[in-house]
């Protein structure tokens, strides 16, 4: 079964107010289940945080939403943060025994940031 996530955890991981999670909730933005919200929904949340900083009013997104006329399934990886580590790529190289040039190929062809 997947994770479910209730609304102080999308609140905590999407780095907004509780609030601001329940005020999406109530514009139809995010839906709110009785076992709580999905995983994409932090990153839906996120995705309108960033068109709002674009000047997107969250009320016109809300009902594009509703109107069936935008749908945020496409842009929802625009919100995915990539999980980052405090080792260099010089270090990383070096335990797993590669020069930096073969290590960065390697990045290049995954497709990695």
């Amino acid at each position: 079964m997947e994770d479910r996530l209730t609304e102080e955890e999308v609140s905590d991981r999407a780095e907004v107010p509780l609030e601001e999670v329940r005020r999406l909730v109530a514009l139809g933005i995010l839906d709110a289940s009785e076992d709580g919200f999905q995983r994409r929904d932090v990153m839906r949340v996120r995705v309108v945080a960033a068109l709002e900083a674009k000047g997107v009013d969250r009320d016109d997104l809300a009902t594009a939403l509703a109107s069936g006329h935008l749908t945020l399934g496409y842009l929802e990886s625009a919100g995915r943060r990539h999980p980052r580590s405090d080792e260099t790529f010089s270090q990383l190289a070096e335990r797993l025994g590669l020069d930096i040039e073969a290590l960065e190929r390697i990045f290049v062809a995954f497709g990695l940031p």
